[in-house]
Protein backbone atom coordinates (compact mmCIF):
# COMPACT_ATOMS: atom_id res chain seq x y z
CA UNK A 1 0.00 0.00 0.00
CA UNK A 2 1.43 3.42 -1.26
CA UNK A 3 1.70 6.10 1.73
CA UNK A 4 -1.18 8.18 0.32
CA UNK A 5 -3.65 5.27 0.82
CA UNK A 6 -2.24 4.29 3.74
CA UNK A 7 -2.58 8.09 5.60
CA UNK A 8 -5.88 7.81 3.92
CA UNK A 9 -6.76 4.49 5.80
CA UNK A 10 -5.35 5.51 9.18
CA UNK A 11 -6.79 8.22 9.38
CA UNK A 12 -10.27 7.23 8.68
CA UNK A 13 -10.56 9.55 5.55
CA UNK A 14 -13.66 8.99 3.45
CA UNK A 15 -12.95 10.42 0.16
CA UNK A 16 -10.30 10.59 -1.97
CA UNK A 17 -6.50 11.52 -0.85
CA UNK A 18 -4.71 13.80 -3.61
CA UNK A 19 -1.21 13.16 -3.36
CA UNK A 20 1.75 14.46 -5.31
CA UNK A 21 2.83 12.15 -8.75
CA UNK A 22 4.86 9.61 -6.33
CA UNK A 23 1.43 8.97 -3.96
CA UNK A 24 3.43 10.49 -1.30
CA UNK A 25 2.15 12.15 1.37
CA UNK A 26 4.70 14.67 1.71
CA UNK A 27 2.93 16.83 4.82
CA UNK A 28 0.24 16.63 7.16
CA UNK A 29 -1.53 18.44 9.16
CA UNK A 30 -2.49 18.01 12.82
CA UNK A 31 -5.86 18.20 12.51
CA UNK A 32 -7.50 15.19 10.63
CA UNK A 33 -10.70 15.19 9.33
CA UNK A 34 -13.25 12.75 7.36
CA UNK A 35 -13.09 15.52 4.66
CA UNK A 36 -9.01 16.22 4.75
CA UNK A 37 -7.31 15.81 1.47
CA UNK A 38 -3.57 16.34 0.05
CA UNK A 39 -3.71 19.29 -2.32
CA UNK A 40 0.05 19.79 -3.45
CA UNK A 41 3.50 18.55 -1.73
CA UNK A 42 3.19 21.50 0.77
CA UNK A 43 -0.17 21.95 1.50
CA UNK A 44 -3.38 20.10 3.46
CA UNK A 45 -6.80 20.83 2.43
CA UNK A 46 -8.93 20.39 5.41
CA UNK A 47 -12.80 20.48 4.83
CA UNK A 48 -15.89 20.26 6.78
CA UNK A 49 -18.84 18.95 5.10
CA UNK A 50 -20.19 22.83 3.86
CA UNK A 51 -17.11 24.89 5.00
CA UNK A 52 -13.19 24.79 3.91
CA UNK A 53 -11.09 26.00 6.55
CA UNK A 54 -9.43 29.39 6.13
CA UNK A 55 -5.33 28.81 4.84
CA UNK A 56 -2.49 31.00 4.39
CA UNK A 57 -2.82 33.46 1.89
CA UNK A 58 -0.32 31.92 -0.53
CA UNK A 59 -2.88 28.95 -0.89
CA UNK A 60 -4.32 29.31 -4.75
CA UNK A 61 -7.84 29.47 -4.14
CA UNK A 62 -9.12 29.13 -8.03
CA UNK A 63 -6.98 25.59 -7.57
CA UNK A 64 -8.31 24.76 -4.56
CA UNK A 65 -11.95 25.37 -5.35
CA UNK A 66 -12.09 22.65 -8.06
CA UNK A 67 -10.94 19.87 -5.58
CA UNK A 68 -13.34 20.54 -2.63
CA UNK A 69 -16.11 20.22 -5.23
CA UNK A 70 -14.60 17.38 -7.07
CA UNK A 71 -14.96 15.57 -3.47
CA UNK A 72 -18.57 16.14 -2.96
CA UNK A 73 -19.95 14.83 -6.40
CA UNK A 74 -21.97 12.13 -6.52
CA UNK A 75 -22.44 10.20 -9.54
CA UNK A 76 -25.24 7.60 -10.50
CA UNK A 77 -25.47 4.82 -13.22
CA UNK A 78 -28.23 2.57 -13.66
CA UNK A 79 -28.08 -1.06 -14.30
CA UNK A 80 -30.73 -0.60 -17.23
CA UNK A 81 -32.64 2.10 -18.46
CA UNK A 82 -35.73 -0.60 -19.86
CA UNK A 83 -37.58 -2.94 -17.32
CA UNK A 84 -39.38 -5.04 -19.61
CA UNK A 85 -41.99 -7.17 -17.58
CA UNK A 86 -43.24 -9.35 -20.46
CA UNK A 87 -46.90 -10.89 -20.12
CA UNK A 88 -48.17 -10.81 -16.92
CA UNK A 89 -52.00 -12.40 -16.11
CA UNK A 90 -54.30 -9.86 -14.75
CA UNK A 91 -54.48 -10.41 -10.67
CA UNK A 92 -50.61 -11.81 -10.86
CA UNK A 93 -47.18 -10.05 -10.29
CA UNK A 94 -43.92 -10.10 -11.81
CA UNK A 95 -40.40 -8.26 -10.24
CA UNK A 96 -37.61 -7.10 -11.71
CA UNK A 97 -34.97 -5.57 -10.10
CA UNK A 98 -32.98 -2.50 -10.94
CA UNK A 99 -29.63 -1.22 -9.22
CA UNK A 100 -28.28 2.44 -8.82
CA UNK A 101 -24.32 2.65 -8.21
CA UNK A 102 -23.07 5.35 -6.96
CA UNK A 103 -19.87 5.94 -9.11
CA UNK A 104 -18.74 9.66 -8.03
CA UNK A 105 -16.89 11.19 -5.11
CA UNK A 106 -19.90 11.70 -2.75
CA UNK A 107 -22.56 10.90 -0.60
CA UNK A 108 -25.26 10.07 -3.27
CA UNK A 109 -29.40 10.98 -1.25
CA UNK A 110 -32.24 9.12 -3.57
CA UNK A 111 -35.03 11.46 -2.53
CA UNK A 112 -37.77 10.35 -4.48
CA UNK A 113 -38.74 7.49 -6.48
CA UNK A 114 -42.36 7.36 -8.66
CA UNK A 115 -43.93 5.59 -11.14
CA UNK A 116 -46.58 6.82 -13.53
CA UNK A 117 -49.09 4.26 -13.46
CA UNK A 118 -49.57 2.89 -9.89
CA UNK A 119 -49.44 -1.02 -11.17
CA UNK A 120 -45.99 -0.53 -11.02
CA UNK A 121 -44.51 -0.24 -7.33
CA UNK A 122 -40.90 -0.07 -6.06
CA UNK A 123 -39.49 -1.20 -2.90
CA UNK A 124 -36.37 -0.37 -1.45
CA UNK A 125 -34.21 -3.03 0.39
CA UNK A 126 -31.59 -0.75 1.90
CA UNK A 127 -31.49 2.77 2.80
CA UNK A 128 -31.63 5.49 0.16
CA UNK A 129 -28.85 7.23 0.62
CA UNK A 130 -25.48 5.46 0.14
CA UNK A 131 -21.68 6.24 -0.04
CA UNK A 132 -19.20 6.35 -2.59
CA UNK A 133 -18.47 3.09 -4.90
CA UNK A 134 -22.04 1.37 -2.95
CA UNK A 135 -25.39 0.17 -4.93
CA UNK A 136 -28.46 0.40 -4.20
CA UNK A 137 -31.18 -2.33 -5.16
CA UNK A 138 -34.71 -1.37 -6.05
CA UNK A 139 -37.26 -4.04 -6.60
CA UNK A 140 -40.19 -3.25 -9.07
CA UNK A 141 -43.26 -5.07 -8.80
CA UNK A 142 -45.55 -4.45 -11.97
CA UNK A 143 -49.34 -5.98 -11.01
CA UNK A 144 -52.34 -5.62 -13.53
CA UNK A 145 -55.59 -5.39 -12.97
CA UNK A 146 -56.92 -5.62 -16.34
CA UNK A 147 -56.13 -6.59 -20.04
CA UNK A 148 -54.38 -3.84 -21.41
CA UNK A 149 -50.66 -2.82 -22.82
CA UNK A 150 -48.31 -0.39 -20.69
CA UNK A 151 -45.63 1.86 -21.35
CA UNK A 152 -44.96 3.57 -18.08
CA UNK A 153 -41.80 5.31 -16.44
CA UNK A 154 -40.00 5.13 -13.25
CA UNK A 155 -38.63 8.22 -12.38
CA UNK A 156 -36.06 8.60 -9.64
CA UNK A 157 -34.72 11.82 -8.17
CA UNK A 158 -31.67 12.15 -5.96
CA UNK A 159 -28.32 14.54 -5.11
CA UNK A 160 -26.69 13.72 -8.49
CA UNK A 161 -29.72 14.67 -10.58
CA UNK A 162 -32.97 12.82 -12.09
CA UNK A 163 -33.27 9.72 -14.12
CA UNK A 164 -36.20 7.94 -16.26
CA UNK A 165 -36.64 4.33 -16.10
CA UNK A 166 -39.01 2.73 -19.27
CA UNK A 167 -41.67 0.42 -17.71
CA UNK A 168 -42.84 -2.29 -20.39
CA UNK A 169 -45.52 -4.30 -19.52
CA UNK A 170 -48.41 -6.27 -20.96
CA UNK A 171 -51.06 -8.13 -19.61
CA UNK A 172 -52.75 -8.83 -22.93
CA UNK A 173 -53.05 -12.10 -24.48
CA UNK A 174 -52.38 -14.06 -21.96
CA UNK A 175 -55.22 -16.25 -21.78
CA UNK A 176 -54.67 -20.14 -22.39
CA UNK A 177 -53.57 -20.96 -25.79
CA UNK A 178 -54.85 -24.23 -26.71
CA UNK A 179 -51.85 -25.54 -28.25
CA UNK A 180 -49.46 -25.27 -25.36
CA UNK A 181 -45.79 -26.24 -25.19
CA UNK A 182 -45.58 -30.28 -25.01
CA UNK A 183 -42.30 -29.76 -22.24
CA UNK A 184 -40.08 -26.81 -21.11
CA UNK A 185 -37.54 -25.33 -23.18
CA UNK A 186 -35.28 -22.06 -22.86
CA UNK A 187 -33.10 -20.23 -25.31
CA UNK A 188 -30.89 -17.20 -25.35
CA UNK A 189 -30.53 -14.89 -28.46
CA UNK A 190 -28.47 -13.12 -29.99
CA UNK A 191 -25.35 -15.20 -28.46
CA UNK A 192 -22.99 -13.40 -28.54
CA UNK A 193 -25.27 -10.67 -27.41
CA UNK A 194 -24.50 -6.50 -27.17
CA UNK A 195 -26.22 -5.37 -24.90
CA UNK A 196 -29.66 -6.68 -25.13
CA UNK A 197 -29.96 -10.79 -24.39
CA UNK A 198 -33.34 -12.13 -25.05
CA UNK A 199 -34.86 -15.13 -22.82
CA UNK A 200 -37.54 -17.36 -24.64
CA UNK A 201 -39.04 -19.33 -22.50
CA UNK A 202 -41.84 -22.19 -22.62
CA UNK A 203 -43.84 -23.21 -20.54
CA UNK A 204 -46.05 -26.60 -20.45
CA UNK A 205 -48.10 -25.71 -17.09
CA UNK A 206 -48.21 -22.68 -15.29
CA UNK A 207 -45.13 -21.69 -12.73
CA UNK A 208 -43.64 -19.46 -10.51
CA UNK A 209 -40.41 -18.75 -12.49
CA UNK A 210 -37.34 -16.78 -11.10
CA UNK A 211 -34.98 -15.78 -13.98
CA UNK A 212 -31.24 -14.74 -12.67
CA UNK A 213 -28.02 -13.73 -14.31
CA UNK A 214 -24.37 -15.41 -12.74
CA UNK A 215 -20.86 -14.34 -13.64
CA UNK A 216 -19.00 -16.49 -14.92
CA UNK A 217 -17.47 -17.12 -11.11
CA UNK A 218 -20.39 -18.07 -9.65
CA UNK A 219 -21.35 -14.15 -8.14
CA UNK A 220 -25.02 -13.39 -8.66
CA UNK A 221 -25.40 -10.40 -10.68
CA UNK A 222 -28.83 -9.75 -11.21
CA UNK A 223 -32.68 -11.07 -11.17
CA UNK A 224 -34.26 -9.83 -14.14
CA UNK A 225 -37.72 -11.72 -13.48
CA UNK A 226 -39.36 -13.10 -10.45
CA UNK A 227 -43.46 -13.71 -10.95
CA UNK A 228 -45.75 -15.81 -12.23
CA UNK A 229 -46.19 -16.79 -15.57
CA UNK A 230 -49.15 -18.72 -17.60
CA UNK A 231 -48.49 -22.10 -19.74
CA UNK A 232 -47.44 -20.58 -22.98
CA UNK A 233 -44.21 -19.16 -24.64
CA UNK A 234 -42.75 -16.17 -22.99
CA UNK A 235 -39.59 -13.59 -24.04
CA UNK A 236 -37.71 -12.01 -21.21
CA UNK A 237 -34.95 -9.48 -21.62
CA UNK A 238 -31.86 -8.77 -19.77
CA UNK A 239 -29.34 -5.63 -20.13
CA UNK A 240 -26.71 -4.35 -17.89
CA UNK A 241 -25.12 -0.99 -18.69
CA UNK A 242 -22.17 -1.68 -16.74
CA UNK A 243 -21.88 -5.36 -17.21
CA UNK A 244 -18.20 -5.78 -18.96
CA UNK A 245 -17.59 -8.06 -21.77
CA UNK A 246 -17.54 -12.19 -20.72
CA UNK A 247 -19.50 -15.05 -20.40
CA UNK A 248 -22.28 -15.02 -18.18
CA UNK A 249 -24.72 -17.71 -17.19
CA UNK A 250 -28.56 -17.48 -17.70
CA UNK A 251 -30.31 -19.76 -14.59
CA UNK A 252 -34.07 -19.76 -14.65
CA UNK A 253 -36.24 -21.88 -11.76
CA UNK A 254 -39.35 -23.05 -11.47
CA UNK A 255 -40.39 -24.54 -8.31
CA UNK A 256 -39.29 -28.20 -9.31
CA UNK A 257 -37.07 -27.26 -11.45
CA UNK A 258 -34.23 -25.12 -12.77
CA UNK A 259 -31.94 -24.73 -16.32
CA UNK A 260 -28.94 -22.89 -16.91
CA UNK A 261 -27.47 -21.38 -20.24
CA UNK A 262 -24.15 -19.94 -21.21
CA UNK A 263 -24.31 -16.27 -23.15
CA UNK A 264 -21.13 -14.15 -24.22
CA UNK A 265 -21.28 -10.48 -23.87
CA UNK A 266 -19.52 -8.84 -26.65
CA UNK A 267 -18.91 -4.78 -26.24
Amino acid sequence: MDSARRWQVENGLTYPVLSDSLSEVMFQYWYFAPWDAIISTDYVLALSSNSMISFPPQLNMEEILPVFNALFDPQAGLSTDVLDFGQVLPGSSAQLELTVHNTGTGVLDLTSITTSNPAFTVDVTQDSIFAVDDSLVLTVTFTPTAEEEYAETLTLTSSAGTWEVDLVASSMGVSPDPALPEGFALSCYPNPFNPDLTVRLSLPRAEDVTAEVYRADGGRLATFFRGQLPAGSHTLRWADETASSGVYLVKVSGREWSTVRKAVLVR
